[in-house]
This record gives structure tokens, C-alpha cells and sequence, in this order.
């Protein structure tokens, strides 16, 4: 399941990050040159997400932190690809970034955790996993972004349905109410 929540994860994050400078041109309007900054606004949101879940993690029990997280995800990839205001669009790309921050590393410290024996294997098991979504997922929104398919805004959106999944497998990977573990 722990695979699954990683698949899910990357997909949505890499099928994300690595549209958001074409979507600032071609739905936003922000050109060639301004356009980037949607990727600048999404990893600053990530980066300063995942030194903060660096904090909270020995705080805050790994089940609440991946709901928490991506509760924020979803809300900001329906705000980011849903309005057509570059600002409000913007925000929602941080948003996007702030709610992934933490996801990645508490899947692979639950990893370590459970499988302590084999985390090594367990691991290398979820980052497989990783490759194989960046893989498809650029394929996917590559094809179904052409303006006779979906169109970027419209796939971008979609794949908010992967974060979705991913709150019903978490679910189903971790108990409600996990705990820490030294």
C-alpha cells in the first residue's frame, strides 16, 4: 500500500512541477519569460513545507500529517487550476507545494519504520515506484494536455483525482490514530 501512496504522490507532484512554467504562459497568460515563476512559487512552497514537517514530524503522529498534507494538496490544485486570475492561481501552486512538502518523506520514514529489517529493500521498493509514476505521468498529461484532448488546465486539474485516491489509500495504509515510534 505504501507503494501505491507513493505512485500516487509522484504522480501528482512530478505531473504537476513539471507543466507548471507552460501552464503560467499558455493558461495564465504570464509569457515566456514570467511563466517559470509558477515552478520558483511551487518548490519554494515544498521546500519550506518539508523543513517544517521536519519539525512536526516528531510532534505530530505520521497519519495526521499525511491527511493534513493532502487535505492542503487537493485544495490547492483545485484553487491553482480552477481560476484564471494569475495571483489566486499562483497561491494555489503554493499551496499545491506547501501540502506535498511533507508527504514524500513520512511515506518513506513509515517505510523504514515498518520494515526495519528490509528498509533497505522497502525503500528502494517505494522509490521504484516514484520512477515509475514520473514515467507515465509525463505521458499522460503530455498527451492529454493537446488542446483537442483535455488542454492543460483541465489535465493539471485532474490530477487532483490521484491525491484523492491517495487520502483513501493513506487510509487504508495507516491506522486513524498511528503513532510515533523511537
Amino acid at each position: 500500500m505504501l507503494a501505491v501512496a507513493v505512485f500516487l504522490y509522484v504522480a501528482a507532484e512530478m505531473g504537476t512541477a513539471s507543466w507548471l512554467a507552460k501552464y503560467g504562459e499558455v493558461e495564465l497568460g504570464l509569457g515566456a519569460a514570467l511563466a517559470p515563476i509558477c515552478i520558483s512559487v511551487f518548490w519554494a512552497g515544498l521546500s519550506a513545507s518539508r523543513i517544517l514537517a521536519a519539525s512536526l514530524s516528531a510532534r505530530v503522529p505520521d497519519a495526521p500529517l499525511l491527511y493534513g498534507s493532502l487535505v492542503l494538496t487537493l485544495a490547492g490544485q483545485v484553487l491553482a487550476f480552477s481560476v484564471r486570475q494569475p495571483a489566486a492561481a499562483l497561491a494555489g501552486i503554493a499551496l499545491t507545494g506547501v501540502g506535498m512538502g511533507a508527504i514524500w518523506p513520512t511515506l518513506v520514514a513509515v517505510a523504514g519504520r515498518r520494515y526495519r529489517e528490509g528498509s533497505g529493500t522497502a525503500i528502494g521498493a517505494l522509490v521504484a515506484s516514484g520512477g515509475l509514476a514520473v514515467a507515465l505521468i509525463q505521458l499522460a498529461v503530455g498527451w492529454l494536455s493537446a488542446p483537442q484532448r483535455l488542454g492543460l488546465r483541465v489535465t493539471l486539474l485532474g490530477l487532483a483525482v490521484f491525491t484523492a485516491a491517495n487520502l483513501l489509500v493513506v487510509r487504508g495504509a495507516l491506522p486513524a490514530r498511528s503513532t510515533r515510534k523511537p
